[in-house]
């Protein structure tokens, strides 16, 4: 019997993390068969079979192991293998609750939509992470969505492929999420923001080095390469917004604070203008939103990961 949910993890260098992640998904109250992972590797030293050894006796667990690095094109691989009705794409440091995967499955049933996102929200706090979310079910749409999603609460019925030049391990390493909404929406699909649907997720580190730089190129490349009145209003209000923060934080002599403000303009401006010239990023598959099948160029599966 085919699973009605596939979970695509696309993981690297956190091997505690994804153990505790496979670990809340044995206690999920659905039952083994109407889930399966998919775990693409993309380690050279961590052991992540060891994890996949032990938990295959309680979790459905298909492991690949992927000889390219890069968010989107690892995600893009498990699309190509994915057996469920609906799929899912859980960051390998994030954490189902036990009724994740029956709310997921229970709000497909109820509502007639192509989409739908959760929230991150921590139980144990009582508090949202990552973002504010509503606790009202809303629609998605060209206006709204920016501010209502993460890719952690991301569950499809039509999973069309990310973009390869967007993403983590990629020149412009953000986005890919919100380039696969946007063209989901430009293609007419109907998506649903259901509150009941939650995934804990940690809050972003903004200290990571080059992380301020990364994903700033990531969200000039995915405005210049989606540019209509939306877009270009949410770029322009992006870097209004930076811009008036690190006034404040200068006159509050938050110096770092400031600095990252500027550098964040800087690199959105830089990504705007240079895309899609910048450095090697792969050729991007087109989205369409419709099917999984092979678009020209994108991150298929070698005949070596086939058989891991």
């Amino acid at each position: 019997m085919a699973p009605i949910i596939s979970l695509i993890i696309a993981t690297y260098g956190r091997y505690t993390c994804l153990e505790a992640l496979l670990e809340s998904l044995t206690h999920q109250n659905i039952s083994r068969d109407e889930f399966e992972v998919i775990i693409v590797d993309q380690n050279d030293n961590l052991d992540v079979g060891s994890l996949v050894n032990r938990f295959s006796f309680h979790v459905d667990i298909h492991w690949i192991r992927s000889i390219r690095r890069g968010l989107s094109c690892n995600r893009n691989k498990g699309i190509h293998v994915a057996k469920g009705r609906y799929i899912a794409f859980p960051d390998d440091d994030c954490i189902y609750y036990s009724d994740t995967l029956r709310q997921i499955i229970r709000s497909f049933r109820i509502y007639d939509v192509d989409v739908l996102i959760g929230r991150v929200y921590n139980r144990d706090t009582g508090r949202n992470a990552v973002r504010y979310w509503s606790t009202c079910s809303k629609r998605l749409s060209r206006i709204n969505f920016y501010w209502n999603f993460a890719s952690v609460v991301i569950f499809t019925k039509k999973p069309g492929l990310f973009d390869e030049r967007l993403g983590a391990g990629q020149h412009y390493g953000s986005c890919e999420d919100a380039d696969w909404i946007y063209s989901a929406l430009k293609n007419h699909q109907n998506i649903l923001y259901v509150p009941e649907i939650e995934v804990w997720h940690p809050d972003p580190d903004n200290a990571v080095p080059g992380r301020t730089e990364s994903y700033s190129r990531g969200f000039g490349g995915f405005c210049r390469k989606n540019m209509d009145f939306p877009i270009l209003f949410l770029f322009c209000f992006s870097l209004g917004s930076n811009l008036v923060r690190s006034i404040l934080n200068f006159f509050l002599n938050k110096k770092a604070q400031t600095r990252n403000a500027l550098f964040s303009c800087y690199w959105r401006l830089k990504a705007f203008g240079e895309w899609p010239r910048g450095p090697e990023y792969g050729t991007p598959p087109s989205h369409g939103g419709l099917d999984r099948t092979k678009a020209p160029g994108s991150c298929s599966l070698t005949e070596k990961e086939k058989s891991s």
